[in-house]
């Protein structure tokens, strides 16, 4: 019986995904005063914080002033905190290949992979998953998963900060 009901479930869940694709919207996209959609200013922001290398150009024209960051390292509230905190890392050589990316409205997640030259000078590669909400054409929230938060850490060179935000 619990083998029959876990493959209806699979089956379930196998034809919803399949429904998704590269891009794919569920529902109507919103666009911003530009004309851009919802999945159009995420890749805008993912260009600029993962390959233009431009001190995050760009960045305060799609960003809302009360934007959200959340991940396990350097949350940020605030377009300003956020571009401030993360000039850094902007400006790591790093690169990204995003695998899926799903759009509900306003919203958009996408899973992808960056490799990153770490301060040794080896590069190390990173799965990430990121939910980013958009309200009038500007992302107004981003959270930030790793698959391994310890692994980016330990690469990175901020291991203890790290374990000292969770001893809290």
């Amino acid at each position: 019986m619990n083998k029959i009901c876990i493959f209806i479930i699979c089956i379930m869940l196998s034809l919803s995904f399949n429904s998704f694709g590269q891009n794919t919207k569920s529902g109507t996209e919103i666009k911003n005063q530009l004309g851009l959609k919802s999945l159009e200013i995420v890749n805008k922001y993912l260009n600029i914080i993962f390959v233009e290398n431009k001190n995050g150009e760009g960045l305060s024209d799609i960003l809302a002033t009360e934007f959200v960051f959340d991940d396990p390292f350097s949350p940020a509230r605030g377009a300003k905190d956020f571009i401030s905190k993360t000039q850094n890392w902007i400006r790591a050589k790093k690169s990204i290949k995003i695998e899926k990316q799903f759009v509900d409205r306003n919203s958009v997640c996408s899973i992808y992979n960056i490799a990153v030259v770490t301060p040794s000078g080896d590069t190390a590669d990173f799965k990430l998953t990121d939910y980013v909400k958009l309200l009038d054409g500007k992302i107004v929230m981003e959270q930030v998963f790793f698959a391994d938060p310890v692994k980016f850490a330990k690469a990175l060179g901020f291991m203890d900060s790290y374990i000292n935000k969770y001893k809290q």
